[in-house]
């Protein structure tokens, strides 16, 4: 009887792992590569699980920049995630690495750096460091973008537009 209770145990638990490798969250839908195999396998429900969170039908039909209370939402659950990965990561991330990151990024879309910060947070001795970059094609256009001292990659979504991203990036 003991043994198949350790057997259950045990079975459950590697389970727990492997589901918890493969399992559909908020951040990993927001923060997976669209093309990633796991992305495509689990495309559907991400999308229905986004939906559900900022309680709409279907969130890629919302027009965010004409809903203040939806976009506000969206920031919320983005930053919630972001939150979380700093939370959850160790690694120590240098300013400098995280640019070159950017840099090499910008090239591959068609966009060049133009400004950066650097945020220091209260919580532990984590940062955020800020990147604007403006399009090569349409100058009036830019992307702010922002990664972890935690670890080498872009926490939440980039955001993407006009002035107001100027504006975002100068109230940081």
């Amino acid at each position: 009887m003991i043994k198949k209770i350790y057997l259950f145990i045990l079975f459950f638990s590697l389970s727990c792992n492997n589901n918890k490798e493969n399992s559909v969250n908020i951040c990993r839908c927001l923060n997976e590569s669209g093309n990633s195999d796991w992305m495509k396998n689990n495309k559907t429900e991400c999308d229905k699980l986004i939906s559900s969170e900022i309680g709409v039908a279907d969130w890629k039909k919302v027009n965010f920049s004409s809903n203040k209370k939806l976009s506000d939402t969206w920031d919320i659950m983005v930053n919630n995630c972001v939150n979380k990965i700093i939370d959850e990561s160790s690694n120590n991330v240098t300013f400098e690495e995280a640019e070159s990151f950017i840099i090499n990024r910008c090239q591959n879309i068609g966009q060049k750096l133009i400004d950066s910060k650097v945020i220091n947070l209260n919580k532990k001795k984590s940062k955020v460091y800020y990147f604007v970059s403006q399009s090569i094609e349409h100058e009036g256009y830019y992307c702010l973008m922002s990664v972890s001292s935690n670890k080498l990659e872009l926490l939440g979504n980039v955001k993407c537009g006009k002035s107001e991203i100027l504006t975002n990036f100068n109230n940081k």
